[in-house]
């Protein structure tokens, strides 16, 4: 187990190495081994690790990343070990090769959901900003300045044949979409999976903040694929279970003013105008599911607030609806004829007057004004 540290350390230079595909993939399973090694012999591997900090077997470890890449030193032995396995993970999810940073990505987000119990609160900490914003930053980086030129070949095979790829993945920047996709998905269901404890840690309302700023600018810059993600994500944040309470409405408050963002700032020109379309019925769909769960949190509107709903609620109305989809998003039924995103702007004023028929009655003066 002394080596243990070291091992991981090595087997992530593996998962860098760029001669062959399978050696990394192989590495990233290692990983999970280790981490499912950690996680049955939790106890065996936790004393023999904290005897470690007073022998000279530490001289050892403290050559390797153990100690050097995180704040390991403030955390127990055996969440330092666990850091350093995210720590490595989180390397190959920025990856050159598109299928690294998947495989990678979800071994890592696999093992936060499936052993994140075993972590102290101030692991989590470490977690959040050195190990999950992380990512995030450094995939919209890579975004940012990835290609948007056809790729004709895959950039992992050393065969001079050429291989098809499909439209959707032919370019560095749509790979690289792809995997923000996965990212940002992933690092939400953490968050909702263990809301209820991070919201005890110090300074979480920061992250987030941090957290829905990132979802507001991939829904805002990105291509529709992000966008879409983006939303889905945002609504996962917002179903908490009922079993989880969070006395603070702050963190609503923040999630409303990043609807409502969001709402006024995609009636803008995209960035990419073929993408500009695509955000109609089905992105507005996602979007307004999520008054009803911001409904709900905060309880009820004022006057204003529900001026500014409204506006959105008209931006998703006048959205159009492409000649090509119509046929999917449109009834044929004559008696039926709205939209899905009519449909859902009908709900959202039926949850309104069904739950604040005393709000209703006490501000519809100040409303029609």
């Amino acid at each position: 187990l002394k080596c243990l540290p070291v091992c991981l350390e090595v087997i992530s230079k593996y998962g860098l190495q760029e001669q062959d595909l399978n050696i990394s993939l192989s590495s990233i399973g290692l990983m999970w081994n280790i981490a499912d090694y950690l996680n049955q012999h939790q106890s065996t591997v936790q004393l023999e690790m904290e005897s470690l900090r007073n022998t000279t077997l530490n001289v050892t470890i403290s050559s390797s990343l153990f100690l050097q890449s995180l704040p390991h030193n403030s955390l127990p032995v055996f969440d330092a070990v666990w850091m350093l396995l995210f720590t490595c993970l989180s390397d190959l999810c920025v990856n050159e090769h598109s299928a690294i940073r998947k495989s990678a990505a979800q071994t890592l987000f696999t093992a936060l959901s499936a052993h994140g119990s075993l972590l102290q609160p101030s692991t989590w900490q470490a977690v959040l900003w050195q190990v999950l914003f992380t990512i995030l930053e450094k995939v919209l980086e890579a975004i940012t300045s990835s290609s948007s030129s056809t790729l004709t070949t895959s950039s992992s095979s050393s065969s001079p044949s050429s291989i098809l790829i499909h439209h959707s993945r032919d370019t560095a920047q749509k790979q690289w979409a792809e995997t923000q996709v996965i990212v940002l998905t992933g690092v939400s269901r953490v968050v909702h999976t263990r809301l209820d404890s991070l919201f005890q840690l110090e300074g979480f309302e920061r992250a987030w903040t941090t957290l829905l700023n990132i979802i507001t600018n991939c829904t805002i810059n990105g291509t529709n694929e992000v966008a879409v993600a983006a939303v889905s994500s945002f609504q996962l944040l917002l179903q908490t279970p009922d079993s989880v309470s969070i006395p603070s409405t702050s963190l609503w408050e923040k999630a409303w003013s990043v609807w409502l963002h969001i709402g006024r700032e995609v009636t803008h020109d995209r960035p990419n105008e073929e993408d500009k379309f695509l955000l109609s019925q089905d992105f507005f769909i996602n979007l307004l599911q999520l008054f009803p769960l911001l409904h709900k949190k905060l309880n009820s509107f004022t006057p204003q607030q529900l001026k500014l709903a409204f506006q959105v609620f008209n931006t998703a109305l006048l959205s159009p609806v492409p000649k090509d989809v119509s046929p999917f998003l449109v009834p044929m039924v004559h008696e039926n004829t709205m939209t899905s995103v009519q449909r859902l702007v009908l709900y959202c004023l039926s949850s309104l007057i069904t739950t604040d028929d005393v709000f209703q009655s006490k501000h519809s003066g100040k409303l029609n004004n």
